[in-house]
Order: structure tokens, then sequence, then C-alpha cells
């Protein structure tokens, strides 16, 4: 509604029924793209499965059934993380925030923390930096720790054995970050502005992936009033992902942090 003419004394009431339609408009805009989304996206590997056990059934030799149920665990495996990361994205897209107070260095060496052992099995420094202070956010800390995990997914994905990962915490005066840098291949600097879009793939990615763990990142650092920018990592040189967050203030300083597996 025009709230150009309204009488003052009802233009709160009119601003709110105006921002109650918006949410309506977004929330059904992001249930239309789950579901445009899940039916591009799952009708091929379904199919494969499919096939797969088809073939599995018609196999004659052990050999044979063996392969075809290794294929149809990995096809199977791929489907189960494509449905995960599209219910993440529409979450991050659709949820009502409950926010809170969180010190995001002690978020990000949880999160971090939770990683070693994925690191150590593939040879990777897995690290962390934070600043002497504690650096205090308003978010709501499930969708933040779903960010981070992604972003220091994607980096165990695409950083080859004896690489480095690093997960750093910064502030200043108004904002904070949280990003997460590492020695991969990166994402080609002529792709960069596309690499936030649902389904994305860069053109140098290997292996099996479902392109939407940047789109989620920038999903929820939207929602925080945040962005998410990609960078060349200047010392690693592959992605340095970095997530800006409004401060919620400042707390009495906590130790550092900087721990390798």
């Amino acid at each position: 509604m025009d709230t150009s003419r309204v009488p003052r004394d009802v233009l709160p009431l009119v601003e709110a029924m105006n921002q109650h339609i918006l949410r309506n408009r977004e929330l059904l805009d992001a249930q239309r793209r789950f579901v445009d989304d899940a039916s591009h996206q799952l009708r091929t590997p379904l199919s494969t499965l499919q096939t797969q056990l088809s073939f599995a059934q018609r196999a004659s030799d052990l050999p044979s059934v063996q392969a075809a149920l290794a294929a149809l665990r990995e096809q199977l495996r791929h489907a189960i993380r494509q449905t995960n990361q599209m219910l993440a994205l529409a979450r991050a897209d659709s949820c009502d925030l409950d926010t809170e107070a969180v010190d995001l260095a002690e978020l990000a060496s949880e999160v971090t923390r939770s990683r070693w052992p994925q690191a150590r099995a593939k040879d990777i420094d897995l690290g962390l930096e934070t600043p002497e202070q504690s650096t205090w956010v308003q978010v709501q800390r499930e969708l933040l720790e779903e960010a981070l995990a992604n972003l220091i997914d994607n980096a165990l994905r695409y950083t080859p054995a004896g690489g480095r990962i690093t997960v750093e915490v910064a502030v200043d005066a108004r904002a904070a970050s949280l990003g997460v840098r590492d020695s991969g291949p990166g994402i080609p600097p002529a792709e960069l502005p596309r690499a936030m879009q649902r389904f994305f793939r860069a053109s140098n990615a290997q292996g099996a992936g479902s392109g939407l763990g940047l789109a989620i990142v920038a999903s929820i650092a939207r929602r925080h009033q945040g962005r998410l920018e990609l960078l060349r990592a200047p010392q690693e040189g592959g992605l340095w992902a970095r997530i800006g967050l409004p401060r919620a203030g400042a707390l009495p300083t906590a130790p550092s942090a900087d721990r390798t597996p």
C-alpha cells in the first residue's frame, strides 16, 4: 500500500501490513524456488538409481552385482547430500530468525574442531585464527554454524592432500568477519561473480557436487544483514570465502586461538 498519503497516526499499522505482505511474498517465492529446484535436480539422480538397481537385478555374477551396488551406494550418497543441501537452502531463505548474541571465535572453534578428523584423514592442515578479544554478533547460531560448515566442507573437498585450510575470525569497530581460506585450485576469476548462484559449478571443479554450498552461505549471510565475499586467498592461493556481519558489541577479552590438528 502506498504510504505517501497515509495519515501519521495510522502509518505504523500500514507499514506493518506492508511488511507482512512482503514477508509472505518472500516465503511464497522461496517455496516456489524449492519446488522448482527439487523437480529439476532430483529427477536425474532418481532415474540413475533406478537404472543401476535394474542392472544389479540382471547381473548374474557376484563381481557385477558388487560393482552395481557400489555405484548405487555412491549415487544414493550424492542424492542424499543434494537433498539435504536443498532443504538447508530452503530453510536459510524462509525460516524466521531467532537470534542471540554469539561469540564468533567460540563458534568458529567448535565447528573447526568438528572437522579435524576429516582434515587428518586427507592429510590437510586445518587451522584456526581468532583475535584476542571476544567477537560478538547477533545471529541465529544454527544457521551460522551451517554456513561455516559448508565453507569448511567445500574447502576440504577441493584442497589436495598436504594442503592447508585456515578458518579466521576478524573484527573492526563496526563489523566482524568469518572466513575460510584454502590452498585448493580456487575459482577462476571470471567465474567468481556467478559462484554464489544455485547449482553453479566452476569449470575447474572435479568430482561430484551439488553446487549449493556457496548459495546456502550467501543466503544465510543476507538473512543476517551481512554478505558473502569470494576472493583469492593471498597466501594459500586458493579460494577465500568471507562472511561479513554487523557487530553486536564487545565483551571482556578472551584468549586467542590458533589451533591445528
